[in-house]
């Protein structure tokens, strides 16, 4: 099956489909040109499928006329380490029988957040933010010194 990432993907996750004959838009020399365009030019090379972090490529007023399947990934980030979860996703449905044709969008697992102080969230994720302690948390009073 012949796969295009979009350019706003990143060119690592090409590695994730090694049974596929993947390319990048950034290969075919694409770079920039819009949605419609991009489009039209897959059908022209044959390519069977899509995939980008693009929600809009969907909403696109001639999306209809075209007979290939897109994959939105939905993520909170694009980044290779976020997106791998969801190129097992794509794998999943690459193996099975018959591709749906139009938009596929796939999302992120949900990520858990603990509270970690009384004014902060931290994602247990990614320990994105250092905890503070208590006294820095506290509101600074202002005004004159009584």
């Amino acid at each position: 099956m012949r796969l295009l990432l979009d350019e706003n993907l990143p060119k690592r996750l090409k590695a994730d489909f090694p049974e596929h004959d993947v390319c990048t838009v950034r290969d075919k020399g694409w770079n920039g040109v819009k949605n419609w365009e991009l489009l039209k030019f897959m059908l022209a090379e044959g390519a069977d499928t899509l995939l980008t972090f693009d929600k809009n490529l969907q909403h696109q007023p001639n999306f209809g006329e075209y007979t290939l399947t897109v994959y939105v990934l939905s993520a909170l980030i694009n980044q290779y380490s976020v997106l791998m979860a969801l190129s097992a996703q794509v794998r999943q449905q690459l193996g099975s029988p018959g591709l749906p044709v139009g938009p596929v969008v796939l999302q992120e697992p949900k990520r858990r957040i603990a509270r970690c102080g009384p004014y902060h969230l931290q994602c247990t994720t990614h320990r994105l933010a250092p905890r503070l302690p208590p006294q820095l948390l506290r509101p600074l009073a202002i005004g004159p010194a009584l």
